[in-house]
């Protein structure tokens, strides 16, 4: 069991549990929150985080919305951090422990924020944005079962390897571009020609869109459920679905999966949010359109959207299913789309969400009048910075 305590040891803790792994992060507010260079911090599981004395110390500050610092209002030592959108999970300050946890850090993380007088010279992997624990969703969907912590696997000889990241397709083409993102930008995370592992299963779209074309979205979770499975069985550590459409079945796969998944919309919400637009346009199947998908993500966001005119949707879906999913990319229908996304901005929308993830083999951000949010490779960038949080750590 570690122990810990702020300068004045007047808040005192215990970590009952596994600590997670330590990552380095260098964002501004970390900086200027701890007055360093960076923060070196660790997951934990809340119940496994113990608070044995000076509670009524503790005090809290909103840092960015919905993430609490929490630091000992007598000497002002920051303690720890959580998240609402990452329940069940404390980041400890390291330097608050009192002993040696027998772990060494693993990564750098917000490098393209650290300080300029400052140089990493350690070797660790680097992730220019992002915190990697940020971007998985929980476990399970009942609330007493948070997502455990750590974040990576180890190997027998204590070495951190890269989790494997499974692929459960729904479309080829949608499958294929998420999968060459995450082995070609793994090269800016690893180094070159390297990836995490990944393993995909596919069970043929047809057998999907009967399910879908049906409101059978109880069939459409079997079907996830058993890529779940199978991927599982290959060694996934977790699992993304590079199909927003069938995500209107999340909530009945995360709860009986045998590993976590990432969730397509909370990632673009994430990433809306953070990069300031307030209106977003929704494009995707009609399905997706007219689905719950996107719109409980974005208000949960507190993000406005709007969706096309219905003969507009109509023309997206079938530019979808009858070009994009079977690889033919046709001129006119990227000036359809474009005309779309235009009169999406007309109507006050600043950014558009490609919420269908063939969508960006056609719009691409020169091609559109309004910042993109493509959710194609917002997925594999998301599962690519969570795999790296276990990349190998020399010695």
């Amino acid at each position: 069991m570690l122990t810990g305590s702020c300068l004045c040891r007047k808040v005192r803790f215990e970590i009952r549990g596994e600590l997670g792994s330590i990552i380095h992060c260098h964002c501004e507010s970390c900086r200027k929150a701890q007055g360093a260079a960076f923060v070196a911090n660790a997951p934990v599981a809340e119940n496994d985080f113990v608070v044995t004395s000076g509670a009524e110390l503790i005090a809290k500050y909103e840092s960015s919305p919905r993430k609490y610092r929490c630091f000992c209002r007598n000497c002002g030592s920051p303690v720890y951090s959580h998240r609402a959108s990452i329940p069940g999970t404390v980041r400890v300050r390291l330097g608050t422990l009192d002993g040696d946890p027998g772990l060494r850090p693993v990564l750098h993380s917000w490098v393209d924020e650290k300080a300029p007088w400052f140089e990493i010279t350690d070797g660790l992997p680097q992730l220019r944005t992002g915190d990697p624990e940020s971007l998985i969703a929980k476990s399970s969907g009942r609330e007493d079962q948070p997502l455990r912590t750590p974040f990576l696997a180890r190997s027998e000889g204590g070495g951190v390897m890269p989790q494997r990241i499974g692929i459960a397709a729904c479309s080829a083409e949608g499958a294929a571009l998420c999968f060459r993102t995450i082995c070609l930008e793994g090269e800016a995370l690893m180094r070159e020609h390297w990836h995490p592992e990944v393993m995909m299963h596919a069970h043929p779209l047809g057998q999907y869109m009967e399910h879908v074309g049906r409101g059978d979205w109880a069939g459409v979770a079997t079907l996830m459920l058993s890529s779940a499975e199978k991927l599982a069985a290959a060694g996934a550590d977790f699992i993304i679905c590079p199909d927003n459409t069938i995500h209107q079945a999340f909530d009945l796969v995360v709860g009986k999966s045998p590993r976590p998944w990432l969730h397509i919309a909370e990632i673009v919400a994430t990433e809306a949010k953070e990069g300031g637009y307030r209106r977003l346009g929704v494009l995707g199947t009609r399905f997706l359109m007219d689905g719950p998908v996107y719109p409980s993500r974005l208000e949960r966001a507190n993000l406005e959207y709007e969706l096309p005119e219905p003969f507009e949707r109509q023309r997206i879906d079938a530019i979808i299913f009858q070009e994009l999913v079977k690889g033919i990319l046709r001129t006119e229908s990227r000036v359809e789309v474009r005309a779309i996304i235009e009169r999406l901005g007309e109507k006050g929308c600043d950014a558009v969400i490609l919420g269908c993830t063939e969508l960006p083999l056609l719009i691409e951000q020169p091609d559109s009048p309004l910042p993109i949010l493509d959710s194609t490779r917002l997925l594999a960038r998301a599962a690519l910075r969570l795999a790296l949080t276990g990349t190998a750590v020399e010695g």
